[in-house]
């Protein structure tokens, strides 16, 4: 086996190369290429954009399935609407509770 890889490497070593192929390409460096992750997973509904596309800055390169990231929406609207009109609650008792000081002085 030895002997076969010695042979091998002293042939591909001293053999003139008789086919050179050429091609047409381009070459598109990695620091123009981004990688584009969702931050919490999901379902792609419609990618927007395919190889080798322009694109502008803002422009929606995919969209998602509308699933968990609606409800969280729904359930924090309803949460900052509830500690909304608890806060304006304590103002009212607060307004009262000054009225109340106020006319004991």
């Amino acid at each position: 086996m030895l002997a076969f890889a010695s042979v091998f490497f002293i042939w591909a070593a001293v053999s003139p190369l008789d086919i050179v192929s050429d091609a047409i390409g381009e070459v598109i460096p990695s620091s123009r290429v981004k990688k584009i992750q969702h931050l919490e997973g999901g379902i792609v509904r419609e990618i927007k954009v395919r190889e080798g596309d322009l694109v502008k800055v803002g422009q929606p390169l995919i969209e998602l399935e509308a699933t968990a990231s609606d409800s969280t929406v729904e359930e924090l609207t309803s949460v900052f609407h509830l500690w909304r009109w608890k806060l304006r609650d304590l103002r009212l008792k607060l307004s009262g509770l000054l009225i109340l000081i106020k006319s004991i002085r």
